[in-house]
């Protein structure tokens, strides 16, 4: 007696909740309750069923579905081939267009495959029988479906494509569809055969706030972890259907530039391994603005990116302490990092990483007077100070011309492939090009009009800000706050750690971003002893006060000189 196994198949996710594989099971157990000769071999697949969940059979984006290792039609296939499908079984389906919807020359080899297995290949719509010795006018019969089916699945593609693309065309003055971000309302959609249609996209003024803060917070450096936490202890509402706030959520919300109002539009479908589906999402097109209402300014969006990208910079493992100076400090011997040490007794002290392997000769200073003295310059200084050139070259218009270019070339070249769609294949490897070249321009105008949005003259003035109230209030947000406005102020700072057992010194080489400003520190003091109980505050000179020579600590050859000369400083001579 034969064995028969059913195949069905739907193309969306959305008909799961239909009635499309239930209409194509009890259409096949119908046919095998009528075959007293046939029965359904449930020891396979799904109960003798193999379905390919949400899966189209006509081409994705430009990626046929020749490759079948991950879908159900496949698995039968190699069924087959391993002989597990005896010669002689039934594989019944709907219709040959569940099979594949695939060119005839595709579709008719997928069939052939099958019948070269031995395998009988049964259709119910109209109900017809594919053996290997089936006769030129039955190949013939499903090569004509196979081909109507193509070209219906085709037809509908342009035609989605085109419909898609008119909504893209008018996304500036009205919403695609009625989905929206979890921040945003929908107001004054109508219905329209069963379906809503336009309406006004206005934010959630609660959860507008809710992102704002969070905002205020990232600013300030707290960690998008760190933000996760305190949402969740406020029990502020999460994200649609999420039960809480995670890293992964504020970090998403962070990076969105939806929050400027813009849209991106994409084609292609978000990949799933749980469906075996490939991830074929792409851009496309223009960014369309204000889309969505507005919830943080440029500014904002462009100060929480770049403390983003501090974070990564800076990546560590965060302890108890908030260290001000943590990912900037250099050993000016090695360029080795130097770090931060906390006792459970004993006081924070600073030292070389690489004095950990032997590298270099172990050398500690007292952290807390290391952060004092260099605050306490800072705060002194002035914007002229440490302020480079405003986009020196005029870097920001040139890459926006070179962007508005690059968007009128891109524009074209959509236009002609508009026109002519059968050079879409030939030319897509210089599309891909374009679009990897506008997205470059994009990320290195945005990554100007950032450095532009953060000046160092107004973060200079937060620290110096923030440090006064460190004086009272040595809390981890005020720290948090004066860590990040630190980053953004400073690229490094090289320290140069000599003096004795009792008298400590630091020379240190404070370099500021974007310029070559600089400033120069030798730090001094004297350790706590039975003798010296109290020990007088420590001391700040700058090298020309010190006696030092004005060369540069990031040269290791210019910190050896340094070194030589640190050890002919008196202790006595700084107090004076």
């Amino acid at each position: 007696m034969p064995l028969a196994y059913v195949y069905a198949r739907f193309s969306k996710d959305t008909q799961e909740k239909g009635d499309s594989i239930r209409r194509q099971r009890e259409l096949a157990l119908t046919w095998i309750r009528r075959r007293p000769d046939v029965q359904l071999d449930a020891s396979l697949g799904e109960g003798g069923f193999f379905i390919d969940h949400g899966l189209t059979g006509f081409a994705v984006s430009g990626e046929r579905r020749l490759n079948l290792d991950n879908y159900a039609l496949g698995d039968f296939i190699r069924l087959a081939e391993s002989g597990r499908v005896r010669p002689g079984s039934m594989l019944v389906v709907e219709s040959a267009d569940r099979l594949t919807r695939e060119s005839p020359a595709v579709g008719l080899h997928l069939v052939t495959k099958l019948l070269l297995l031995g395998v009988v290949v049964v259709t119910l719509a109209p109900e017809m029988e594919f053996r290997t010795d089936a006769d030129i006018g039955r190949l013939i019969s499903i090569g004509v479906s196979i081909d109507r089916a193509h070209d219906e699945s085709r037809v509908k593609n342009v035609r989605g494509k085109n419909a898609w693309g008119a909504k893209r065309a008018s996304a500036a003055t009205q919403p695609l569809t009625t989905l929206v971000p979890w921040w945003c309302k929908l107001a004054g959609a109508r219905r329209v055969a069963n379906r809503l249609v336009g309406g006004t996209i206005k934010a959630d003024e609660a959860k507008a706030a809710l992102i704002r803060r969070m905002f205020d917070l990232a600013k300030a450096g707290v960690s998008a972890r760190a933000i996760a936490k305190r949402l969740n202890a406020e029990k502020a509402p999460p994200p649609a259907r999420a039960k809480a706030w995670n890293e992964s959520a504020v970090f998403n919300i962070l990076k969105s530039r939806k929050l400027l109002g813009e849209y991106r539009p994409h084609t292609g479908r978000t990949g799933s391994s749980r469906k075996g589906r490939p991830e074929t999402r792409k851009p496309t097109g223009e960014v369309v603005h204000d889309y969505y209402p507005k919830v943080v300014s440029p500014e904002d969006f462009a100060l929480v990116q770049e403390a983003i990208r501090q974070r990564t910079t800076f990546r560590g493992r965060r302890g108890r302490h908030v260290n001000l100076f943590a990912g900037l400090l250099y050993d000016a011997r090695d360029g080795g990092k130097v770090i931060y040490r906390h006792g459970t007794n004993a006081r924070s002290k600073l030292l070389p990483a690489n004095a950990n392997a032997g590298l270099v000769s172990f050398r500690t200073f007292q952290a807390d007077v290391f952060d004092a003295a260099i605050l306490s310059r800072l705060a002194e200084l002035k914007a002229a100070d440490v302020m480079p050139e405003a986009d020196p070259g005029g870097e920001i218009p040139r890459l926006a011309a070179r962007l508005a270019e690059k968007d009128e070339e891109l524009r074209e070249f959509r236009e002609q492939i508009d026109e002519e769609p059968r050079l879409l294949k030939s030319l897509r490897p210089t599309l891909v090009r374009l679009e990897t070249e506008r997205e470059e321009l994009a990320e290195r105008l945005a990554a100007a009009r950032r450095d532009a949005a953060s000046p160092l003259g107004d973060t200079l003035g937060e620290i110096q800000d923030v440090a006064k109230l460190l004086a009272d209030d040595s809390s981890e947000d005020l720290r948090l706050r004066c860590r990040s406005a630190i980053r953004r102020l400073i690229e490094s700072v090289h320290v140069l750690i000599g003096g004795s057992r009792m008298a400590r010194l630091a020379a240190v080489r404070v370099q500021f971003r974007g310029s070559e400003a600089h400033r120069d520190y030798l730090v001094m003091y004297l350790a706590r002893n039975r003798q010296r109980m109290n020990p007088p505050p420590p001391v700040v000179r700058s090298f020309a006060d010190a006696g030092l020579p004005g060369l540069d600590l990031r040269n290791p050859a210019d910190a050896a000189a340094v070194e030589a000369a640190l050890a002919r400083v008196s202790p006595t001579s700084l107090r004076e």
